[in-house]
């Protein structure tokens, strides 16, 4: 077997690939042809982006390519803080004007890839729990300086800043009204856009979870913004796991990213009240915190990720996550309580 090139090696090899493309070794379109994704010698990966030319402008499309800019500042300029154990693959070098981003590929180290809608088995559940706790704990109340704000108000500024997003997440409320007012009047989700003299529900969920809340006492962080099997690979024995495509990356709660990796990834017959229970009290206990003190922010952020879903369109562990809210809404008092503590006029 061939060793890996030495650090040195594969930058320089990384910087002849931007001046003088080789032929790949196997390729692929990204997501919605916004460009392509391919694996070079000696064990690199070339990210080009590109702009569809039949999409007009739209927040879905703006958002898209935004995504590509801030995860390319991620691997530049966060990443590189990282120990080794929070696996992330290695940055190398980038253009801006085209947008194309060169990285270490992961492969050789995390030949295990979680598949697409992918259920994790439990071990590589627990690991891939224990590296979001470390990259949580990691970038506990960091500051991001030039960040991006929301699509509409980035493109409207021309942003090219070297931040990540303002908000983590690509299902925060601001951005995703069009989901919201698509839940049927007959749903029991319609309770998220029903006025009160408060607000809405859905605006109350949105500030708590907001990096700038002073509802939780757990500090904010960086978010992954996707974390999910897709995203994830494994060593052989799963005992380690690397997560990439950081394109929601940003300030936010920790339990926010858990949410979709239960919704997500997690093995269905762990998501009883008393295994969801274990597993979110795993990761509050890694954070040096009670599962008491992280309860309510995770039945929020629950809740919060049930208001786009119920909008965009369910998937994965959705029978959990749909009998996990109702029950919630369901409780006598709830909504009210929180709504008074959190509501405002609007």
């Amino acid at each position: 077997m061939a060793s890996s090139p030495s650090a040195e090696a594969q930058r320089q090899a990384a910087q002849q690939l931007l001046t003088k493309p080789t032929r790949a070794t196997s390729s692929r379109s990204l997501w919605a042809s916004y460009g392509t994704l391919s694996f070079h010698a000696p064990e690199l990966v070339l990210k080009c982006i590109t702009s569809p030319s039949s999409t007009s402008y739209s927040e879905s499309s703006a958002r898209k390519m935004l995504s590509y800019h801030i995860e390319a500042n991620f691997y530049a300029h966060f990443s590189t803080s990282l120990p080794a154990q929070i696996a992330v693959p290695v940055y190398l070098t980038r253009t801006q004007d085209p947008l194309r981003l060169v990285l270490a590929d992961i492969r050789p180290q995390y030949p295990v890839l979680g598949e697409k809608r992918g259920t994790l088995s439990e071990a590589q559940l627990d690991t891939a729990l224990v590296w979001l706790v470390s990259f949580h704990e990691h970038f506990k109340d960091t500051s991001v300086e030039q960040p991006c704000p929301t699509p509409e108000l980035a493109m409207k500024q021309e942003w090219k800043g070297d931040g990540l997003w303002e908000r983590g997440g690509y299902s925060y409320l601001s951005t995703r009204q069009e989901e919201l007012d698509s839940i049927s009047s007959s749903s029991p989700f319609s309770r998220f856009r029903r006025a009160t003299p408060r607000g809405t529900l859905a605006s109350a969920l949105d500030r708590y979870l907001s990096a700038s809340s002073g509802a939780s006492s757990i500090p904010a962080t960086l978010v992954h913004g996707d974390f999910k099997a897709a995203n994830l690979a494994f060593s052989r024995d799963g005992s380690r796991c690397c997560a990439f495509d950081f394109q929601y990356v940003g300030r936010g709660r920790g339990v926010c990213d858990l949410v979709k990796l239960l919704q997500s990834s997690a093995p269905p017959h762990l998501l009883t009240l008393d295994g969801e229970k274990q597993i979110v009290a795993r990761y509050a206990s890694l954070r040096g915190h009670a599962l008491e003190q992280i309860w309510e922010e995770w039945e929020v952020a629950l809740l919060d990720w049930t208001r786009f879903l119920a909008g965009w369109g369910m998937w994965g562990n959705d029978e959990w996550l749909t009998a996990r809210a109702e029950e919630i809404l369901a409780r006598k008092g709830w909504v009210e309580s929180f709504m008074e503590r959190h509501g405002t006029q609007e």
